[in-house]
């Protein structure tokens, strides 16, 4: 099966090319069905043509575009027969509802292929990002990126997220930054643990940290990944950026809350880590000089800087005190709870 043979194998599921807007029409729970049934009643013989003719259909861009792209239903509203099958080719108008999963996404959901697919797509991302920086191509290679956010019955979670990392560091830096993003979208529990290193190794790029604790806060850990993850990131304060410590702090204040730690405990040994690891009087005395200095500048652009180092210090010292706050009503909390089990 070449790259017509694909085309006729998309087109007999109800998968319509739209020339006029270059978008896919598709039916879409109608499609899966379909080339599910398609599929699995191939040879390995014909799986391995079908995905030749998809390999072929994808070395054009634009054909590439099509298949990554959000598509839109198909809604025949005149004279087109029911079923899967109906098409452009029935006389019908189509109305757009609204957009929908792409057919790359329809793909992935059929195990058969998938894993083929996803290397294909992978193959494809990394030949974007390394051959040129056009606003176009970078356009292709973030909804690439895309196809892997909440993959239907996805068989090797811990085989994707490796795939994609072996390929990260040649990722220009706003693509390294989604890939890290959407990591909380793509992984189940086969894969926290390599996930959950690589950000850890990660979060000490100056240009990822923001990104790195953010995506750490939104995963669902367990509680021993959590101490983990948390003992680590202590042990490291001494040697943080200054600007970086506002969103740790609150990485660490929003972690060790979360009702699968031993909350009071994990709260006490955060504060008393901020305060053995961080001298605050050092850190005001230096934005305070910092920015009185830059008052008396030209450049105003040095004074705003300045500024910020010195509400970053700020910043620093609110989310301390927020902590100790919250470690009192945990103490406080844990021993009303004693007392009541004690009568």
């Amino acid at each position: 099966m070449g790259d017509d043979g694909f085309c006729t194998a998309l087109d007999s599921c109800g998968v319509v090319v739209d020339v006029d807007i270059e978008r896919l029409r598709v039916d879409a729970s109608a499609a899966r069905m379909a080339l599910d049934r398609l599929l699995k009643g191939k040879s390995a013989n014909e799986l391995g043509l079908f995905l030749d003719g998809a390999r072929h259909f994808c070395d054009d861009r634009g054909r590439l575009l099509l298949l990554v792209s959000p598509s839109l239903p198909l809604a025949p509203t005149t004279g087109a027969a029911g079923g899967a099958g109906a098409g452009a080719g029935d006389n019908g108008s189509y109305a757009s509802n609204g957009a929908q999963e792409s057919v790359c996404k329809l793909l992935l959901g059929i195990k058969e292929i998938q894993a083929t697919v996803i290397e294909l797509l992978l193959e494809r991302l990394l030949e974007m990002v390394c051959e040129d920086s056009e606003p176009q191509t970078q356009h292709i290679a973030r909804l690439i990126l895309q196809q892997f956010r909440w993959i239907d019955n996805l068989d090797d979670c811990r085989g994707l997220v490796s795939s994609l990392f072996e390929r990260y560091t040649s990722f220009p830096e706003q693509l390294q930054k989604e890939v890290v993003s959407m990591l909380p979208d793509m992984i189940d529990d086969s894969a926290q643990a390599i996930v959950v290193q690589e950000l850890l190794d990660k979060r000490r790029d100056p240009t990822l940290a923001t990104t790195v604790y953010d995506t750490l806060t939104n995963l669902s850990l367990s509680s021993a990944v959590i101490e983990q993850v948390v003992s680590e990131v202590i042990a490291d304060l001494g040697s943080t950026p200054v600007d970086d410590l506002p969103v740790i702090l609150r990485f660490l204040m929003h972690t060790v809350a979360q009702p699968t730690t031993d909350t009071a405990a994990m709260l006490a040994d955060a504060v008393r880590a901020i305060r053995t690891e961080l001298d605050f009087e050092t850190l005001r005395s230096a934005s305070s000089t910092t920015v009185a200095s830059s008052s008396s500048s030209s450049s105003s652009s040095s004074y705003l800087a300045a500024r910020g180092s010195g509400l970053v210090t700020d910043s620093v010292l609110l989310v301390l005190g927020m902590l100790i706050a919250s470690t009192a009503a945990a103490a406080a909390a844990a021993a009303a709870d004693a007392d009541e089990n004690g009568q």
